[in-house]
């Protein structure tokens, strides 16, 4: 998508749905296919153990880029008790990522994400179906003041039920 780089894509999809993004592709899991992804990872023992032994903050995601499972880590860090809190979306909405709310489409779909090293990460790992790392600032507001986060970024695909999942872990950069 390099080529597209500045330039605001409709994406049509389905009956008239229409996504609009700078970068990463803005369309979502229905609910329906939420919850049979978060079904699936909740039922797979190995997935679960994965996670919460990861070193760092790590989250499963599904194919559309979308929190269905975090670590303690990531609970601890965003002040959270349920993963609840953070189901359906992605990185950098659920840590608060400025960016992420520059475009209806969230996390991935703004300018700036053009450069993200989670979000290529991922895209890449999709794409290559290997592990992939990248560095990524994400901006947040803290305190009234805007921080920027340095985390290293590495995306792993897994396959749960014959169906696609990706492993986010960020570690402090």
């Amino acid at each position: 998508m390099p080529g597209l780089i500045g330039v605001t894509v409709l994406v049509e999809h389905g009956a008239g749905d229409h996504f609009w993004t700078f970068f990463a592709p803005a369309e979502r899991a229905s609910e329906e296919e939420l919850w049979r992804g978060l079904e699936l990872v909740n039922q797979d023992l190995g997935a679960q153990l994965l996670l919460q032994r990861s070193p760092g903050m790590a989250a499963l995601l599904n194919e559309h880029r979308q929190v269905l499972a975090v670590n303690d880590t990531v609970l601890k860090a965003l002040g959270i008790e349920s993963v609840g809190a953070v189901i359906g979306l992605r990185p950098g909405e659920a840590l608060g990522c400025i960016h992420a709310a520059e475009m209806p489409g969230g996390c991935g779909t703004s300018f700036p994400c053009a450069d993200c090293g989670a979000v290529l990460a991922i895209l890449a790992c999709m794409v290559q179906d290997c592990p992939v790392e990248g560095e990524c600032t994400i901006t947040v507001v803290r305190q009234d003041r805007l921080v920027e986060l340095a985390f290293k970024a590495r995306c792993i695909p897994l396959e749960i039920d014959r169906k696609r999942f990706l492993l986010l872990l960020l570690f402090a950069g």
